[in-house]
């Protein structure tokens, strides 16, 4: 279990400047139209799934947000414990 060398209380995510995440690569989500629908289900789930498993930390995963949150971004938001944004996010 990649967990049990965790040696920490809790996990806060940030942003860059004034984005929390511009979400997933519009260049490479293009390329994605050459494949069938069931390909593109398969890579998804692999996608999603490589950052969603932040739910099953065993620590608080608490997200620092001065900014947007598009897309991808924005399933990373919703899926941590706790969302703390500035007035401007």
């Amino acid at each position: 279990d990649p967990t049990d060398d965790l040696n920490a209380d809790s996990i806060i995510l940030t942003g860059s400047n004034s984005t929390f995440s511009a979400g997933g690569d519009l260049k490479w989500l293009k390329q994605l139209r050459e494949n069938t629908i069931h390909v593109n289900a398969d890579i998804m789930y692999d996608f999603y799934t490589s950052f969603l498993c932040i739910r099953e930390l065993p620590v608080p995963v608490i997200a620092v947000m001065d900014g947007n949150a598009i897309g991808a971004g924005a399933c990373l938001a919703i899926a941590v414990d706790m969302r703390i944004m500035s007035s401007t996010a």
